[in-house]
């Protein structure tokens, strides 16, 4: 990763483009949902080509963040926006605590955590009628709350194994699975498996991808290379959250949409299995040393003289 940069423009400039090229279905950008997920990445390099210049920098690194919310926000996805808030803000102090812009780390740690709060005060300000529907699906049952219903239902006409008992009459009349639930063969995938086989073969899913990402986690902590523990680091917040969203709004928390990483989607299957081949291919490297930006800069003066 010699350009940082570039990578980091050439991720803009292609976010942009698939908001004006892209078609849209369901108001939302099609392909501009499977361009952004690699932003978490992206931010990751963002990050390691402002190092070493003070709080000029720091202050820099976090403005980077701010055109790839942007993006976000104009496909639109909100889910997409926690995620990314979550993992740069994990990022940044990340690379305070390996000193990457020689600033002090508990200032900077209590900018990062004011910045937390004010930002997710916001966010949650702006969400609260979801947060209601959330907690009270009976007052929406024309959106998400209808979502939350008819998932709990089915969930309750599931067994351990096999498919599930007759579902509830929906509307006083017998709907057939596929009615029940318009994104079925999507979001509501993980319910569709669980309906049709039972509650066994999802939590063997889930616990094989949680026993992935915790593999990748121990790697990720293990590593030496300061950019490969970063980009590790980005994937494994990114498919964490992506799984953790799509089984709360599979259990009837629909608070976001989103679909189980490796199970949904031809594109986003590529563009998850691209992040993984990302993170493998770092635990082979070893291009930036854990070493202090000080002592690399005294060693490299020592040698000059």
């Amino acid at each position: 990763f010699c350009r940082p940069r570039t990578v980091y423009f050439a991720a803009l400039l292609a976010g942009v483009c698939s908001l004006y090229l892209s078609p849209n279905i369901s108001n939302i950008s099609y392909y501009s949902q499977y361009v952004v997920q690699f932003y978490p990445a992206v931010y990751a390099l963002w990050l390691y080509s402002c190092r070493g210049r003070g709080w000029r920098s720091f202050l820099l690194a976090i403005a980077g963040g701010a055109p790839l919310a942007v993006i976000y926000l104009w496909i639109p996805s909100i889910s997409a926006v926690t995620v990314l808030l979550v993992s740069g803000l994990l990022l940044l102090l990340m690379a305070v605590r390996m000193d990457w812009f020689q600033i002090s780390k508990p200032l900077a740690s209590a900018f990062l955590a004011g910045l937390t709060l004010f930002t997710g005060g916001t966010m949650v300000y702006g969400m609260r009628k979801r947060i209601f529907i959330l907690l009270h699906p009976e007052t929406d049952f024309h959106g998400r709350g209808y979502y939350a219903y008819t998932i709990r239902n089915a969930l309750s006409a599931c067994q351990w194994l096999g498919e599930g008992r007759e579902l509830p009459v929906l509307f006083d009349r017998e709907v057939p699975f596929e009615m029940y639930f318009p994104e079925w063969d999507q979001t509501c995938l993980p319910v569709t498996l669980i309906y049709k086989l039972g509650w066994l073969p999802f939590l063997l899913l889930t616990a094989a991808t949680t026993v992935l990402l915790l593999w990748m986690l121990w790697k990720c902590l293990r590593q030496k290379s300061q950019t490969g523990r970063m980009l590790t680091a980005a994937v494994i917040t990114f498919l964490g959250l992506q799984m953790l969203y799509s089984v709360a709004a599979n259990f009837g928390f629909y608070l976001f949409t989103a679909e189980f990483p490796f199970l949904v989607g031809n594109l986003r299957t590529v563009a998850n299995m691209f992040l993984i081949g990302l993170a493998l291919s770092a635990f082979r490297g070893d291009t930036v040393p854990a070493v202090p930006l000080r002592k690399r800069s005294l060693k490299a003066g020592q040698q000059h003289i």
